[in-house]
């Protein structure tokens, strides 16, 4: 498995219309499970700094996700153009590589219910968090599909 790890900081007044476009069920989770290759896209934010945000994208292999992104090149320059107008800056954490062959997530599923790879995405998440934010705590938590924009900050 291969997941893509991006931080963003969301423009003041910008979070609603971020988690519409970025959360379950936005564009960019539509887009990315138009192929048969995605496995679950997800938006975490950091409650102790609302507008920071990192966004999950699992595929079954880097190669099946460098394939979608040539592929569908022109769609998803579109809704990085809509991004752009909503943060402040996006960076890219890094792109890894699940140790485990074979371990996958099913459409639906959380990361958290992929077991041992909580213990390693999730520990990378937190170092992660802790880095950029000079090592204070690592706050994270899912934006849930059934949580309303808005309510998180």
């Amino acid at each position: 498995m291969f997941v893509a790890l991006w931080e963003v900081e969301v423009k003041p007044r910008c979070q609603e219309r971020f988690q519409k476009v970025y959360g379950p069920g936005g564009d960019w989770a539509k887009l990315f499970q138009s192929d048969s290759n995605d496995q679950v896209t997800e938006l975490w934010h950091d409650p102790e700094h609302p507008a920071i945000f990192l966004t999950l994208d699992f595929w079954t292999s880097r190669q099946a996700y460098e394939n979608f992104m040539a592929s569908l090149a022109a769609e998803y320059e579109r809704l990085d153009a809509v991004g752009e107008e909503l943060t402040r800056y996006e960076r890219k954490i890094g792109w890894f590589e699940s140790v485990e062959h074979g371990e996958s997530l099913s459409r639906g599923s959380s990361l958290w219910g992929a077991g041992r790879a909580k213990k390693s995405l999730g520990s990378k998440v937190a170092a992660a968090n802790r880095a950029f934010h000079g090592g204070g705590p690592a706050g994270l938590r899912p934006i849930a599909s059934q949580e309303q924009p808005g309510n998180s900050g």
